[in-house]
């Protein structure tokens, strides 16, 4: 039974990310909290472009979906959410908590209509893209000084806008993570049989199984895992590579595989977002590979008990690489060094003990840093801090 007067609470999301569905169903079980979600239809690209699982209708909380106006201008795509600044017109949310997009201008209206009716906005996201430049993080300070809070996906991102004069108890972190149940979920149900029909679609069944999953872009540099296969090729001919997505850089993956000889060896899947499909497909990999730019593929490779390769360049990464500690929990390989990479992946393939002692400390290492409870907690305790500190400035 709900509170008699429960926060009312707004989430703004571009797209309904079905990862974080069990956290807001969550938020939505709690009395104390009255739950609404607006998101668009429009994404400003394909789900199966940017590796994302869209959830499906209908949710247990009420929600409101629409399109989302973007316009392109010099290259980059603004946004403009009339649907979210209608529905915070329309009703009085004690709280709305908006996806931290800098792009997305209608932010700066949210927040004036939120602060209007003295009531609070908090902005959730990763805080700082890896592409920053100084006007951008200009524009990023005047946007906090017109927010309550920031809930943001680790540690480094918080101390970074408290370096910048951000008060601290503004900051809260709420570890971006993975749907740990749903892919759990989707193991439980995986069979042998499907395992070996994925080997069988793929002829691995006589060599190793290197896999990548996510946006086929040029910040992946997947051509370095093209380009280390002649060299794996060398001990191992069988070897396969898979590439999970679907992205700009589709077409010149298969002229580079081409000029490079290994066509047969190279299997282009195309976007598998849904747990109960990818389970198999990376329960048969050996090796998960990132060559450069790696974001959620961090946890859920762990959570999937695979060992995970990934560049020495931390600016490279988003937040989630936290999950991934060098030697402890996974292995780093010198960027863009290609006999590095190649024996880098040579020694883990040889060592298949070493890898699941890598795959299962990184296992309980997401379960501990980064599951669904921690990322709650930090909803639940941003929301009242805005909550109480809005109540007590305006009685």
């Amino acid at each position: 039974m709900r509170n008699k007067n429960p926060i009312r609470v707004l989430i703004v999301q571009q797209i309904n990310r079905a990862y974080r569905v069990p956290l807001l169903t969550k938020l939505a079980s709690r009395p104390d909290i009255d739950l609404t979600m607006v998101y668009g239809t429009s994404p400003p690209e394909q789900a199966g472009d940017t590796g994302i699982s869209i959830a499906e209708e209908p949710m247990p909380f009420r929600t409101i979906s629409g399109p989302i106006n973007g316009v392109r201008y010099k290259g980059r795509e603004v946004l403009w959410y009339g649907l979210a600044l209608k529905t915070i017109k329309q009703e009085h949310f004690d709280v709305v908590i908006c996806d931290y997009y800098l792009r997305l201008l209608s932010i700066w209206r949210m927040q004036s209509l939120q602060h209007k009716c003295n009531a609070g906005f908090i902005l959730w996201g990763i805080g700082f893209h890896q592409y920053s430049t100084p006007l951008l993080d200009k524009i990023r300070l005047l946007m906090i000084k017109r927010t309550d809070a920031l809930l943001l996906y680790s540690e480094r991102e918080s101390q970074r806008y408290q370096e910048m004069d951000v008060p601290a108890e503004k900051c809260f972190v709420a570890k971006n993570t993975v749907d740990i149940e749903g892919i759990q979920a989707g193991m439980a149900v995986t069979t042998r049989e499907d395992i070996q029909t994925c080997r069988q679609k793929l002829n691995a069944e006589k060599g190793p199984l290197l896999m990548h999953i996510g946006r086929l872009a040029k910040n992946k540099r997947l051509d370095l895992l093209l380009r280390v296969l002649p060299n794996l090729q060398k001990k191992w001919p069988k070897i396969q590579l898979a590439l999970i997505g679907e992205g700009p850089e589709l077409e010149g993956l298969h002229r580079l595989a081409a000029k490079l000889s290994v066509t047969e060896s190279v299997h282009f899947l195309g976007p598998i977002t849904d747990h109960k499909h990818l389970a198999p497909w990376i329960l048969l990999s050996d090796l998960i590979v990132a060559p450069a730019q790696i974001g959620l593929l961090a946890p859920m490779s762990l959570v999937y008990g695979r060992t995970l390769v990934i560049s020495d360049v931390p600016e490279h990464h988003g937040p989630e690489v936290q999950a991934c500690i060098p030697g402890q929990t996974g292995m780093n390989y010198k960027y863009e060094d290609v006999e590095n990479l190649t024996r880098v992946i040579t020694d883990l393939l040889a060592d298949p003990e070493k890898c699941q002692r890598l795959a299962k400390a990184g296992s309980a290492r997401v379960r501990e840093l980064m599951g669904p409870e921690q990322m709650f907690d930090a909803f639940l305790a941003a929301i009242r801090y805005v909550h109480n500190t809005r109540c007590s400035r305006y009685p």
